[in-house]
């Protein structure tokens, strides 16, 4: 599944304000700097699945089921709604059919698709329908794992209707498919230790597989015309690509990437502190937030599921700000237990504890009751490091190129022709 990609438009160069034809150096995690144009891409590897419960696809096209690097142990020309569950034993059930123990890959017959479901508390989950291969393995805890290899132009492809509003400008949809194709280079060339790349949700970027709208038909266009352009930054030793992050309202102002984000670092295109007068063209329900009560147990519960350590303090009895940023956003903050003993998340931590759909940034005041906490006050959608996606629809809407939003968000960037 390994491939050469080719090259992008000189239009689409000229139309996003290329800058020089630098080529980027990705770090692995060997620390082993390699040249763009030297690489062959592989495909991205998408978490679909890690579960107890069963799968189920549905191919109306041939397919083969193969161990990876063997044989084929099943060829079909269809079929119908087929479970698939890991046994007790470490093998694999294909409906009737046992694959044995080890890893296997179902794969389609020229561009088909696999149409996909899996079971969550006794009901199954929107259908989605996948391009590329499922591989299908067993984790440490014996639980079934399933993951979609795909070429990175279909993956983004893939993610940006999920990432954007469907009315968004066609600069917007451009800007984001040059983050999005970023973002999951940056986490194929730091993934060495893992059996996939990137999850299908929110915690990497949100893959719904190929859909059929308006939308979905803007994102092929947005990506076909930005093929192989990624942001990248001059670091001391030469062009090299950045994690781009990016949330979806940042409430006036970005935050610093070290400040929210694990092992973040500190570069010229992540310090935060843009000024983002056009977040608030966002809808007052995700501009603003709050208030939202939540009660010191339930806090307790969420916060120690995150950060077993906080188990010492008992119940959480008081909230205090340990560190803020100079433009508002909590950076820590420190639990107080029962017992007195304290102990620090960092706020964005903190926020993903009790909920991203909850506490919807780290903009907030906190109000303390005799049994509860009551967060209000709230500003922004999201981690605020970054690209504002409602800022970037905004600055389109105003004729803003794509390359011209980037380079607002993430300072001192450049465009790069990375294939």
């Amino acid at each position: 599944m390994i491939r050469r990609i080719g090259h992008v438009t000189a239009m689409a160069l000229a139309s996003l304000a290329f800058v020089g034809c630098q080529k980027p150096v990705i770090t692995q995690p060997t620390d082993t700097a390699l040249n763009v144009s030297d690489v062959v891409l592989r495909d991205v590897r998408v978490l679909l699945a890690t579960t107890r419960n069963d799968v189920r696809i549905k191919m109306s096209s041939p397919f083969t089921i193969r161990r990876v690097n063997g044989p084929a142990v099943v060829r079909m020309d269809q079929c119908d709604w087929t479970n698939i569950h890991a046994e007790s034993d470490g093998s694999i059930m294909f409906g009737d059919t046992n694959l044995g123990p080890g890893k296997f890959e179902i794969v389609p017959a020229d561009t088909g698709l696999t149409t996909f479901a899996r079971r969550s508390k006794g009901k199954w989950s929107p259908t989605r329908h996948y391009p590329g291969a499922l591989r299908l393995s067993l984790d440490g805890k014996g639980r079934l794992q399933v993951v979609n290899f795909v070429d990175i132009e279909s993956y983004v492809a893939c993610v940006v209707p999920g990432e954007v509003f469907p009315d968004f400008h066609i600069e917007a949809f451009r800007a984001q498919t040059i983050a999005a194709r970023t973002y999951a280079l940056f986490q194929m060339c730091h993934s060495a230790a893992r059996p996939y790349d990137v999850t299908a949700t929110e915690a990497s970027q949100v893959y719904q597989g190929v859909t059929r709208s308006g939308a979905a038909d803007r994102a092929r266009d947005a990506t076909a015309f930005t093929r192989g352009i990624v942001a990248t930054w001059s670091a001391p030793d030469g062009e090299q690509i950045f994690c781009t992050y990016y949330s979806s309202c940042c409430g006036g102002r970005s935050q610093r990437a070290a400040n929210s984000m694990v092992d973040a670092p500190d570069i010229p295109p992540l310090a935060g502190g843009v000024k983002c007068d056009d977040a608030s063209v966002a809808p007052t329900r995700i501009l603003r937030w709050g208030p939202v009560k939540i009660s010191k147990s339930e806090l307790t519960s969420k916060v120690v599921q995150r950060s077993r350590s906080l188990n010492k303090l008992g119940r959480i009895e008081r909230l205090e700000i340990a560190e803020r940023n100079p433009w508002g956003r909590l950076s820590r903050i420190r639990l107080v237990g029962r017992n007195g003993q304290s102990g620090e998340m960092t706020a964005e931590a903190f926020r993903l504890a009790l909920g991203s759909r909850n506490i919807r940034s780290t903009q907030f005041r906190i109000e303390t009751r005799r049994e509860s906490f009551v967060f209000a006050g709230g500003r922004g959608f999201g981690h605020g490091v970054g690209l504002c996606q409602w800022g970037m629809e905004s600055m389109a809407q105003k004729g803003h190129r794509a390359g011209a939003i980037l380079k607002h968000y993430y300072p001192e960037m450049h465009l790069t022709r990375a294939y």
